[in-house]
């Protein structure tokens, strides 16, 4: 129990390593829950219906202030590279950043000069997405397989015990046994079921051997997936590298769960920033680019056309890739149209197979984030 409270102490110490959050205190609360395996889940937004502890002493440390964190004219800095960019389209790609959470990484673009970054809920809470699932999925079957082990484990020790209570009884009839050939009898079948017994028995000691080191094994990674689950969960600030690989950081300024979407913010940065919304109605057979990170290459684009439009969602026949997901969709003339979410593909195949990808309006974002976007915003020009 006390290694336990350790390390659910180091594990909530670095949880809050990784946060740096925004200074409402609301949004700011750590709580925690158990599950029924017994297992700490560390969030800022618990699971309906489940009672959980809010931390006391856990909030997290303050934004850095002002003269703290790193102000720098990103716009300004960038204007000689813009100024070389020979299309809407290259302009646009010093917009597009990658965002990362821990080992996960999607992509994201500057959609305000204040350093505002709209991107994919899910790129900043990687434990949603379907990586993590097969993870679970995954280790549920190794701990479900761990479990059949241990079953036959029992049931071998079972026979063991009946082995060696038969062998008591034979070597009582061997020694008492006024008959001659009752005692060949009981010599001759305990011989036999000594050798039985003595193979089984290693075949335990093996079995039980490789069982505990499997077991370890399983008890690690679960408590590696909820911490990671708990990390992705809790985090506030993230990662952001630029086109030239510079890096800084940002806080989450908010998240629609609705239509996967974040908002976040670089703050103390003026930044190149996309235009909002096509200035022309948008038709089938459109030529459209993808900018964002697929495959961890990163400041990549792609092009295609599209393929449907509902108000929903935006279908192109644009690569989409893991990576691309929050970077935007764009018009020959460098305006956002969306967000790049996802790709449909036929049902069993792999996220590499050919598909078609799928993004949401842009309208859907100035829906979910109306206090910090709007169309056509006077932003400053690529």
């Amino acid at each position: 129990m006390k290694s336990c409270g350790f390390f659910l102490k180091i594990q909530v110490h670095l949880l809050l390593c990784c946060l740096v959050l925004s200074g409402d205190s609301a949004q700011a609360r750590i709580y925690r829950y158990q599950d029924a395996q017994g297992l700490w889940h560390f969030t800022d937004e618990p699971p309906p219906g489940v009672k959980a502890e809010l931390l006391q002493g856990y909030e997290s440390e303050p934004a850095p202030s002002e003269s703290q964190r790193p102000v720098g004219d990103l716009l300004q800095r960038l204007e000689n590279r813009l100024a070389e960019a020979m299309t809407p389209i290259a302009r646009a790609t010093y917009s597009v950043v990658t965002v990362k959470n821990g080992r996960s990484e999607g992509s994201g673009f500057f959609c305000s000069s204040q350093g505002h970054i709209l991107t994919n809920r899910h790129v900043i809470r990687p434990a949603e997405t379907q990586r993590f699932q097969h993870q679970e999925e995954q280790l549920k079957a190794q701990e479900q397989e761990a479990a059949r082990l241990a079953a036959e484990l029992e049931e071998s020790r079972q026979r063991l015990q009946r082995m060696k209570r038969n062998l008591a009884g034979y070597a009582r009839v061997r020694e008492k046994a006024a008959d001659p050939q009752a005692r060949d009898w009981a010599q001759a079948s305990y011989a036999q079921l000594e050798k039985r017994y003595r193979a089984e028995k290693e075949d335990f000691r093996k079995t039980k051997r490789k069982l505990a080191e499997i077991q370890k094994i399983l008890r690690k990674r679960r408590r590696d997936l909820n911490f990671e689950r708990s990390r992705s969960a809790a985090a506030r600030v993230f990662e952001v590298i630029l086109k030239d690989g510079t890096e800084i950081h940002a806080r989450l300024v908010a998240i629609d769960s609705k239509y996967d979407l974040a908002l976040l913010q670089a703050e103390g940065f003026r930044t190149p920033a996309l235009a909002l919304g096509a200035s022309h109605p948008l038709s089938q057979g459109q030529r459209v680019f993808a900018i964002g990170n697929p495959l961890g290459m990163h400041d990549a684009v792609t092009s295609g056309v599209i393929t449907r439009l509902t108000p929903e969602v935006i279908h192109t026949d644009v690569p989409i890739l893991p990576g691309n997901s929050g970077g935007p969709l764009i018009t020959e003339d460098g305006q956002v149209i969306g967000i790049n979410v996802a790709k449909d593909v036929a049902k069993g195949s792999s996220v590499y197979s050919v598909g078609f990808g799928k993004a949401i309006p842009i309208e859907r974002a100035i829906q979910a984030f109306p206090q910090y976007l709007q169309r056509d915003q006077d932003f400053p020009q690529l």
